[in-house]
């Protein structure tokens, strides 16, 4: 990872290391390198003889639409692939429709693929049928734990069309949607998914618009949610332009949940009485586990000051 490796490279990497039959070989990293179509061919090729592969890293390496058809085609003959991270690798809308149809039809059986990293494709179209194609695979896999949908362009139509397969899904337990364009609908959809007996465990909203323009709704929304949720465990809302009341709603519903563990929303517009209600959870030592988040809380005088965490991970590592 992190070096200069081109196609060349990758060419000698896989004729020199993989093609020998790597059979203990279980994970493969190569992310941010300069890989384009020609490497990726020749490292599918060689994984094909490697029996254990159990993750394969290419994020951040310009395999576009040439290059994720081939990781597509490797993905459908592979049975032991648990792991595979194709964030920021250019790839287009053709290349998430063919992944989504790999997991939902499979060649001849569905791929056992656990995560699936996907982040930041080039999004030309504002239709989101790629949603729909993902949605349907959603619907009935049983496989898949972890999906990352991060910079999709999704918006608010896409996201309903989302939960709707996704309430039938109870296997899934991490959704990530950072960086979309989710408004005050959008997380209305999600409140849905959140108390339809939801099995999702982790929850990443970062840098949406659920608060644009001082809108309580979305807020309202996840948070009446969350009093019936006992199954999330970690929520990000950080970067929503949340303001004062909004944040007033998350802090009453965390209040009566005993289940959530981490919570991020720091990036919001805080006010008094939002930042006193969380000062008052954060020194609650009644809580079944104590609430980690990425701000602290102290008081000076009558004054309530909120102040970020920079050491902060939403879901600790380990």
């Amino acid at each position: 990872s992190h070096n200069l490796l081109t196609d060349a490279g990758a060419e000698q990497l896989a004729s020199g290391l993989l093609s020998q039959g790597a059979d203990a070989l279980e994970s493969l990293s190569l992310k941010a390198n300069s890989i384009g179509a020609v490497g990726c061919e020749a490292l599918c090729q060689g994984l094909r003889s490697c029996p254990s592969i159990r993750s394969v890293d290419l994020s951040r390496n310009p395999l576009e639409r040439p290059g994720g058809l081939i990781v597509v085609e490797f993905l459908k003959e592979t049975t032991n692939l648990a792991e595979l991270i194709l964030a920021d690798t250019e790839i287009d809308i053709d290349v998430l429709v063919a992944i989504a149809t790999a997991l939902l039809v499979g060649y001849p059986t569905p791929p056992k693929l656990k995560v699936c990293n996907i982040e930041n494709p080039r999004i030309g179209t504002l239709q989101e049928e790629h949603t729909v194609h993902f949605g349907r695979m959603l619907r009935v896999n049983t496989h898949l734990s972890e999906i990352y949908l991060g910079k999709h362009r999704m918006r608010d139509e896409g996201v309903r069309q989302l939960v709707s397969f996704l309430v039938e899904n109870k296997t899934l337990r991490v959704l990530d949607l950072r960086c979309n364009e989710l408004g005050v609908a959008g997380a209305q959809h999600i409140g849905t998914l959140l108390r339809d007996d939801c099995q999702l465990a982790l929850l990443n909203l970062t840098s949406n618009r659920i608060g644009e323009k001082d809108n309580v709704d979305g807020a309202r929304a996840i948070a009446e949610a969350l009093l019936s949720n006992r199954m999330l465990r970690y929520l990000n809302v950080d970067c929503n332009e949340l303001c004062g009341e909004a944040l007033g709603f998350f802090a009453d519903a965390i209040a009566n949940n005993s289940t959530l563990e981490s919570v991020a929303l720091f990036h919001n517009k805080w006010d008094q009485p939002s930042s006193r209600k969380f000062h008052e959870i954060l020194a609650d030592q009644s809580r079944i586990l104590p609430l980690r988040t990425d701000f602290v809380t102290s008081q000076v005088d009558d004054r309530i000051d909120v102040c970020k965490l920079h050491d902060f991970e939403l879901r600790p590592q380990g």
